[in-house]
């Protein structure tokens, strides 16, 4: 005796070797004996060779109109498979044929639910038709898929896809035909989702995808601000009786700050840091304040920037020349001979900024031994020198160890990078860092004096963050540091700012109601401003490796750090080399480079001596 049962989803046969009123060990057509239970039985049979009874079945099924069967079936909740059969065939069914009308069934879901072992009920009519409709959309969606892929290899672009690539790469529903089709297609040629998106000409290179991906992810989109009325603010301050001179590199468009040298008498200078007081036009529960919490800081890149502020909101605060500037001032009283600080005082006002100095222009006055040759501003510069070697020694970071940094500046234009080193610590940079130290530190103190709370910036135990708390900063060698000097470009910055000028106009309450408030922004501020320079970081990485590509280099001098990673002689790029356990840190190599690949950000990198 043979039996046809249903199991694991699917209709087999079998010879029964033993039975129990629970069970049946048996033997398939494959000789594997199994124990199967008796409820999964759907009928029993005679038939010899039992092997070919399945096969003969199957073959009958391919007779049987499934709709036709459907038509003839009765609306009751179980369907009797025999009676059925009967009634299409016009005959009693043999076993055969009766297996043929369970395989045509179990294999037709769209038009028989199943409802047990062997037992099925009819589909509603609405039900199968809306499957209908939807295997029908199906196939032509398959026939469109298969389509696009024919015209993307003979160099075309489907219009689906020039409407839908912005969402299928920067903000993807997987479930959508869409995703699945370009998904398919990229798959197909052996490429990513935005490789395949290069391929169509929808965007340029890896460049734009990591930029727009980021924008997506991380930057709030632009206000609608079309200006602001800059001498509406002016006209509310005190003017300086003295100009001022800002120190920027070249393509710095927010310009935070500005210096100012004035002889106070025959053995005192005056000098002023001033720095652009966006406060005083942005309200801190406003829409536009809102928008900077939202962004928090100017993002940087090699080539371009995304400012924190709309640029009508740069454009009337930022220290442009020839022109009257609001600011937030800080006077430093300093002896002439010692360059010992004697006072500081805060002012608000507006000051005349005579000229935009350009960092490239200027660092060729700045000669060894601290001298600054002939120049405009050469007096002014020689004491901002000599002040900021004194408020350096002041905190004793003379004494350390130096660490001698390379900073690098990237230039792109028309899709050609130059990558420049500028040796940090320079007397130029040493200027401008230490000047910038000051007056931080400086209104760091008058913050955490005042009742009102701050944003201060601490370094303890090797980790840097943002904390309510006034504590130390042991990288700067400061009791106490604050971010307050560019405010258009650092959201705390601004936040400070509000609170300085609460000081300033003795007001008892905080820019926010509650705490916490401030507390939250610190948090928020120290993740988004570290995703902001892994961007920046990763974005110098392409550039780095763009140059290699660009300059045709296969070979590059390296100098070895841990393990097998090396750092390239002028840029700033870590490789790992390949084929060594490990190199002497320190030890200079020539390293092969090959296989740049603008995508993953590596390429290869071997010894070569």
């Amino acid at each position: 005796m043979n039996v046809f049962y249903e199991d694991e989803g699917e209709l087999r046969v079998a010879k029964i070797l033993t039975q129990s009123e629970q069970s049946m060990m048996v033997e398939t057509p494959f000789g594997k004996r199994v124990k199967i239970k008796r409820q999964v039985v759907i009928f029993e049979f005679e038939y010899a060779p039992f092997e070919q009874f399945l096969p003969q079945a199957k073959t009958a099924q391919t007779e049987i109109d499934v709709n036709l069967l459907w038509e003839a079936s009765p609306t009751t909740d179980t369907l009797d498979v025999k009676n059925l059969a009967l009634e299409y065939l016009g005959h009693i069914p043999n076993f055969v044929e009766l297996a043929s009308f369970y395989l045509a069934i179990f294999d037709a879901p769209i038009y028989f639910y199943k409802r047990g072992k062997g037992l099925f009920r009819r589909a509603p009519e609405e039900n199968v038709k809306a499957a209908l409709l939807g295997i029908e959309k199906k196939r032509v969606q398959e026939a469109e898929k298969q389509k696009s892929l024919e015209q993307i290899q003979r160099g075309e672009t489907p219009e689906w896809l020039k409407s839908h690539y912005h969402v299928i790469l920067y903000k993807p529903d997987k479930n959508t035909w869409e995703y699945k089709t370009a998904d398919f297609i990229a798959t197909s040629l052996g490429l990513s989702l935005p490789q395949l998106i290069v391929k169509c000409g929808l965007i340029r290179n890896s460049h734009d995808y990591f930029t727009q991906k980021f924008i997506h992810d991380h930057i709030t989109p632009e206000i609608g601000l079309s200006s602001f009325d800059k001498d509406t603010f002016l006209a509310q301050l005190t003017a300086s009786p003295v100009a001022a001179f800002s120190i920027d590199d070249a393509f710095t468009t927010e310009i935070d700050d500005a210096f100012s040298v004035q002889e106070l008498d025959n053995t005192h200078w005056l000098i002023g840091i001033h720095i652009a007081v966006p406060a005083l036009g942005i309200h801190e529960t406003s829409e536009l304040a809102h928008y900077a919490r939202l962004r928090l800081s100017t993002v940087y890149m090699p080539g371009n920037k995304i400012p924190m502020l709309p640029e009508a909101v740069i454009n009337c605060f930022s220290l442009q020349e020839k022109q009257w500037n609001p600011c937030l001032s800080c006077y430093i009283t300093v002896n002439k001979n010692t360059f010992e600080i004697s006072d500081r005082t805060t002012k608000l006002e507006k000051i005349w900024v005579e000229d935009n100095l350009r960092l490239h222009d200027l660092q060729p006055y700045f000669l060894d031994n601290d001298v600054v040759a002939s120049h405009a501003y050469q007096q002014q510069l020689q004491i901002l020198l000599h002040l900021a070697r004194y408020v350096a020694d002041q905190r004793g970071v003379n004494t350390r160890p130096q660490t001698h940094y390379i900073d690098y500046d990237f230039i792109v234009e028309q899709d050609r990078v130059t990558i420049t080193q500028r040796p940090r610590g320079s007397p130029l940079d040493t200027l401008v860092a230490e000047l910038m130290i000051e007056v931080n530190s400086h209104w760091a103190d008058k913050l955490s004096q005042s009742h009102l709370v701050g944003l201060y910036r601490v370094q303890e135990n090797g980790k840097t963050y943002m904390s309510t708390e006034p504590k130390s900063h042991q990288g700067l060698g400061l009791k106490k540091y604050a971010w307050t000097s560019s405010p258009l470009r650092r959201y705390v910055d601004l936040v400070n700012q509000w609170q300085l000028l609460r000081i300033i106009n003795h007001q008892q309450n905080n820019c926010f109601a509650e705490q916490n408030e401030f507390t939250e922004i610190a948090k928020s501020f120290d993740i988004t401003y570290s995703t902001y320079l892994d961007f920046q970081r990763n974005m110098e990485r392409y550039w780095s490796l763009r140059w290699l590509i660009q300059e045709n280099v296969t070979t590059w001098q390296a100098v070895a750090l841990r393990d097998v990673n090396v750092r390239l002689n002028e840029l700033p790029l870590v490789l790992s080399v390949k084929g060594v356990e490990k190199l002497v840190t320190g030890q200079h190599y020539t390293i092969k480079i090959s296989k740049v690949d603008l995508w993953e950000l590596k390429c290869d990198c071997e010894l070569v001596q």
